[in-house]
């Protein structure tokens, strides 16, 4: 009986990896820990063949919510299977909007007035494509300018580990 479930065991396992070898994924689904943001984020690549994906991340920072919208370029397509480590680079440029509290945003304890605030993202990161499973794995740091009524801001680095499932 042992070795009759080893080798159905072995079998499966065989092949979900010529599965996920073969398969090509195109969106990715993932929850993003940061600071100063926490969310989830989706990104979108655009052709099988292509390096190029737009990311967009949903996140609550400042006592708050905001969208950003980046642009992607990566170093390596990992749906084409021909690097070892399946590691790769990426840059990217976007924007983002939100609505946060004052006295979180400012570090000032009197005000709890909202503010919204707008502005422009870069983003650097380094990315892992799990062997044999639909899972990535990245590390970011994502500088951004935010253009708000007073002028004033504390924070110019956003920095995460992001985790996401790959759909083919």
């Amino acid at each position: 009986m042992k070795t009759k479930c080893s080798k159905w065991i072995g079998i499966f396992i065989l092949f979900l990896s010529a599965y996920s070898v073969s398969a090509q994924y195109s969106t990715g689904l993932g929850i993003r820990f940061g600071d100063p943001s926490r969310g989830l984020t989706v990104i979108q690549y655009f052709d099988p063949k292509s390096r190029g994906a737009a990311d967009f991340i949903f996140s609550s920072q400042y006592k708050g919510l905001c969208f950003t919208g980046l642009y992607e370029v990566h170093s390596k397509n990992h749906n084409e299977n021909i690097e070892l480590a399946k590691v790769g680079f990426y840059l990217g440029v976007g924007a983002h909007g939100g609505a946060y509290h004052e006295n979180a945003y400012y570090k000032n304890p009197t005000s709890d007035k909202k503010i919204i605030a707008a502005g422009f993202d870069a983003i650097a990161g380094i990315e892992w494509k799990l062997p044999n499973i639909p899972v990535l794995l990245s590390a970011d740091l994502k500088p951004f300018f935010d253009l708000t009524s007073s002028g004033r801001q504390l924070n110019y680095l956003d920095y995460a580990v992001s985790l996401r499932y790959l759909f083919y």
